[in-house]
């Protein structure tokens, strides 16, 4: 495990808090993986599983994105007491699904609430570092203030012809004037399907599920289908 002092800690959306991490050694990972951070909570070191949000080449820094939801105990000292300067520990990266430049030309992340945790590592690090691929970015919220990193995701989509992004909002009563529901098969065949393309979803064990269906019955392989299911 390495230490990693928190540099920053902000609320970003009504549910969701990011924060920039500084390991104090070397730590590496690939764009698309998750780490073991732990903390001591109540006098015991507890563990929790987030993906990475920051690109791998960030210079050492570490970016997460923690939603106030469920009761793990590193979650509940996220989203109630951590500040700036408190130490964590950190250990990855982890997993088997994440993006090396020069895998794809074209490149799909499907998102779905807090799963563009690990999108965003790998739409920033595609914009950054491989210049031969496309990526189109699909992402599903609740409401419009759910939507994570839209500042950012827009100023990329701008100033990189190469990146495209699509949201969509499921809650019928929050006032939004862009596309509502889920990612489905119209929104798929909208962004375009290119036969190579890699698809890469995160989301509820539902949502993927439901999705890696949608893909299928759009003619898309499996081996082109890249997830991992949290329970």
């Amino acid at each position: 495990m390495i230490p990693a002092v928190i540099a920053s800690i902000r609320q970003a959306t009504p549910t969701i808090k990011t924060l920039g991490l500084e390991p104090r050694g070397g730590f590496s990972f690939k764009a698309g993986q998750w780490l073991d951070c732990y903390a001591d909570v109540g006098g015991e070191r507890r563990v929790a599983g987030y993906s990475m949000t920051s690109s791998p080449l960030d210079g050492g820094r570490v970016d997460l994105a923690v939603k106030d939801v469920g009761e793990n105990p590193v979650t509940r000292y996220i989203h109630g007491s951590a500040k700036p300067g408190d130490t964590l520990h950190l250990d990855g990266g982890n997993g088997e699904v994440y993006y090396e430049a020069g895998t794809a030309r074209d490149v799909y992340l499907i998102a779905g609430g807090i799963g563009i945790a690990p999108h965003m590592s790998i739409f920033r690090y595609i914009d950054e570092a491989d210049p031969g691929a496309r990526c189109t970015l699909l992402y599903s919220a609740g409401t419009p203030d759910e939507l994570l990193f839209r500042e950012e995701i827009d100023a990329i989509a701008r100033r990189n012809g190469r990146m495209r992004r699509v949201y969509t909002v499921t809650d019928e009563s929050e006032a939004w004037d862009g596309r509502r529901g889920k990612v489905d098969a119209d929104m798929i065949r909208e962004a375009g399907l290119p036969p190579e393309a890699l698809y890469y979803i995160c989301g509820p064990p539902a949502m993927i599920h439901g999705l890696v269906d949608t893909l299928r019955s759009l003619g898309v392989r499996r081996k082109q289908m890249m997830y991992e299911l949290w329970w």
